[in-house]
């Protein structure tokens, strides 16, 4: 365990060099005041706290303010109002331009990440973006408004619906399949199989469903803490890099209820069953109560595959902690509706 000398000696370390990062990109900023955050953006709805830094005496000028918070050492509110800075990702939030910049030490947003992005805003209410010419920093629009995963549960539901909507006009007649071997890591896992026999599902059935869903681009972690509400719409935030990707159009869609028990009961009990009544007019296949089994589940052992996680025992740890909370789910809301 670190002491709490070392932990504070490598945090003033990191914002030294946080600092350094972005004067040596200076000529990106805009003269105003600037939040500095780490790889990961602060939640919006705690901007509103830091406006009084706007009226400062530095507004003027190209001030650097670093936020940061050791996140297990403060309340979760306090972590989440505040970031760590982080020289691998900087952040960069313009009061007076309302833009947010992200500035990275590498090349790392791609033409295939500015195509996929592109692609799926077509489809989803998100931040406009530019991208330099050097693939090194994204600049957004800057959007403000309550987090989705803070509001009531009536509220997430309908938001969600309406997102998960948008997702399936994403599918079209052009979009491929998912490919034979991705299917394979997905229908050989023996946690899967054991699922499929819990609700007796047959493996053929769940082999078809699958098969026919296609692939398309992806936000990666779409989540109700990734959702902004702003004046009756929602705005999808944070678009990494390392996430946005192509994917079978199931994931982003499944990625809601990932930690939200209310939307699982939901999607669970039928409440979701017009979506997956508009998925199951695309993909031709019938049973409605076999694609709200197999979904969830095919989601639990693919986000568990894909995510930056340390080691494969981790990965299978947290693939059984997500297949059991959904296989709970099911049997604690969904016998009565089983057709």
């Amino acid at each position: 365990m670190l002491s709490v000398a070392r932990r504070i000696f490598i945090s003033f370390r990191q914002i030294i060099l946080t600092i350094s990062a972005v004067y040596t990109q200076r000529q990106w900023l805009a003269s105003g005041l600037y939040i500095v955050s780490g790889k990961v953006a602060i939640h919006l709805q705690y901007r509103k706290q830091f406006n009084v830094l706007s009226k400062s005496k530095g507004a003027r000028l190209a001030l650097i303010v670093p936020i940061f918070a050791i996140k297990n050492g403060f309340r979760r509110k306090s972590a989440q109002a505040f970031c760590r800075a982080n020289p691998d990702s900087i952040l960069l939030f313009n009061y007076q331009k309302k833009k947010v910049i992200r500035l990275e030490p590498t090349p790392r947003f791609t033409m295939q990440y500015f195509k996929y992005r592109e692609e799926l805003q077509k489809v989803l209410h998100a931040p406009t973006f530019s991208i330099s010419e050097d693939r090194m920093t994204l600049v957004e629009s800057w959007h403000k408004g309550p987090v989705l995963a803070s509001l009531p549960e009536t509220i997430r539901i309908k938001y969600v619906k309406q997102i998960i909507e948008d997702l399936i006009k994403a599918i079209s007649s052009n979009s491929r399949p998912i490919e034979p071997f991705e299917l394979k890591k997905i229908i050989t896992d023996e946690n899967f199989k054991e699922a499929l026999n819990r609700f007796e599902i047959n493996e053929k059935d769940a082999i078809n469903i699958l098969a026919r869903i296609p692939v398309v681009p992806s936000h990666g972690d779409l989540g109700t803490h990734h959702i902004l509400i702003e004046q009756e719409s929602y705005i999808v935030i944070d678009w990494d890099f390392e996430l946005v990707a192509k994917r079978p159009a199931w994931y982003d869609i499944l990625s809601f209820f990932e930690m939200d028990i209310k939307l699982r009961q939901g999607w669970v009990e039928g409440e979701f069953d017009k979506q997956i009544r508009a998925l199951q007019s695309v993909i031709g296949f019938v049973d409605i109560y076999i694609i709200r089994v197999v979904l969830p589940l095919a989601w639990s052992v693919s986000f568990c595959s894909t995510r930056p996680l340390p080691h494969q025992k981790i990965r299978e740890n947290k693939k059984k902690v997500y297949l059991e909370r959904w296989c709970d789910s099911f049997d604690k809301f969904g016998e009565h509706y089983r057709v």
